[in-house]
């Protein structure tokens, strides 16, 4: 018998060698278990690990020096929103891709960006423009923003064709994306910036038909917002064309309540997109848009002298024609012919009615027409080099020149030209 002193009980104990020797196995049994367990959990975790394919990365950083032959007072060239400074240089985004599948028909997607462009796109609740100067009239103190463009995950179903996609993520219809490099031209147009949404936030559900027709539906927390700004969401929905390899098109339709705690009111658009390729060096694009909502028409319908009360259903129409032409492997020509039709000064007209430009009564809307050449030299896949010359013009006056804003605070050009030069890097 041996005597051992039990400190938790603070007593004496008496044991017997041979049940000390049998407590003695059961703990190393109980060790080399744990050992064994631990090693099987790695050798499992690590045959998990390696089963899953790693993240592909790329991504590419955007500049472009942009000139107003107008010369703005206030250095800002109206109705552009990725590029309004004029003759300055700009940092417009250096952007890091992320691509993931995972176990199950899992995937996943994240664009990161960095510049002045992710400050112009910036989903509500975090936007600030570096476009805009500061009340002290420099540069905006943000000039450089962060956003996270899209992250969002994905299921397929191995057994049908359906998929969901949930998170954040771009708009489904248009001609023209948020990265300039993967448009015909280096600045976006009016139907870009003013008739439709960057991003969404919320879940969609796919589903792809034999016969190359894909159907896509589901609710978001509206136009850009991180965060809803009324309890309403907003129905998106898409149909998805593919009639050949030179030939494809798609019909959206976006309808919700996008007014500050107001769930009345209904913003509705309705937009086709269309991909030709006639030859094998020729790329047309073509965008027809319909919108309107209800409650910010600031219109004088009666043409009594004053505006409507309450304000009524403002409407806008758009019309984009693009088109790519690949002279050689390295250089081509890129152009648009756009008209964007802001009946009431619902969308990009808008800050100028809130602040009074035009007058109370009179002001019937306007039609804004650009017509744009790019010419592009593509020095390799990684590298590019392009310039541009874009012609703007309105029937009133819209565009600022050198003397400003009349005393009136009205714009006082009907006309503007631009040129930008574009290097984008590809990694």
């Amino acid at each position: 018998m041996k005597v051992f002193f039990d400190f938790r009980n603070n007593i004496f104990l008496k044991k017997s060698e041979e049940k000390i020797m049998r407590e003695i196995k059961a703990r190393k049994c109980f060790f080399n278990l744990a050992i064994l367990l631990s090693l099987i959990s790695f050798g499992f975790l690590s045959a998990l690990s390696a089963q899953i394919p790693k993240p592909k990365m790329d991504g590419f950083i955007d500049t472009t020096y942009n000139y107003d032959f107008n010369r703005p007072l206030s250095g800002r060239s109206n109705y552009r929103f990725f590029d309004q400074r004029t003759n300055n240089f700009l940092l417009n985004a250096v952007q890091i891709n992320v691509d993931g599948a995972g176990q199950e028909g899992i995937g996943y997607h994240g664009e990161f960006a960095f510049g002045t462009d992710p400050s112009a796109y910036k989903a509500a609740g975090t936007n600030s423009l570096a476009e805009s100067p500061n009340s002290a009239g420099g540069p905006s103190n943000v000039a450089y923003n962060f956003e996270i463009q899209e992250a969002f995950l994905t299921y397929n179903w191995n057994t049908y064709p359906i998929g969901v996609k949930l998170g954040k993520f771009a708009s489904l219809g248009g001609l023209e994306v948020i990265e300039s490099m993967n448009n015909f031209t280096i600045s976006r147009g009016y139907l870009f910036f003013g008739a439709k949404p960057y991003t969404h936030v919320g879940a969609i559900l796919g589903y792809t038909t034999p016969f190359n027709i894909d159907f896509w539906i589901g609710l978001v927390n509206g136009w850009d917002l991180h965060v809803d700004n009324n309890t309403d969401k907003t129905l998106v929905m898409k149909v998805g064309i593919n009639l050949s390899e030179n030939l494809n098109g798609s019909l959206s339709f976006y309808r919700g309540a996008e007014q500050n705690a107001d769930n009345s009111n209904k913003r509705t658009t309705i937009d086709t997109t269309w991909f030709l390729k006639p030859l094998a060096n020729t790329s047309l694009g073509l965008q027809l848009l319909y919108g309107q909502e209800n409650g910010v028409s600031r219109i004088d319908s009666n043409s009594d002298g004053f505006m409507d009360t309450p304000l009524g259903t403002a409407k806008w129409y758009g019309f984009n024609l693009q088109g790519k032409y690949d002279f050689t492997e390295k250089i081509s020509l890129g152009s648009r012919f756009e008209i964007f039709q802001d009946l009431g000064g619902g969308r990009i007209l808008a800050p100028y009615v809130n602040a009074g430009i035009f007058p109370a009564g009179t002001f019937r809307g306007d039609v804004l027409h650009n017509f744009t050449l790019t010419p592009a030299y593509k020095f390799s896949d990684a590298l590019l080099l392009r310039t541009e010359f874009r012609y703007d013009w309105a029937i009133e006056e819209l565009f600022e020149g050198t003397s400003g804003l009349s005393n009136g605070g009205l714009p006082t050009e009907r006309k503007m030209a631009t040129v930008s030069l574009e290097v984008v890097y590809k990694f």
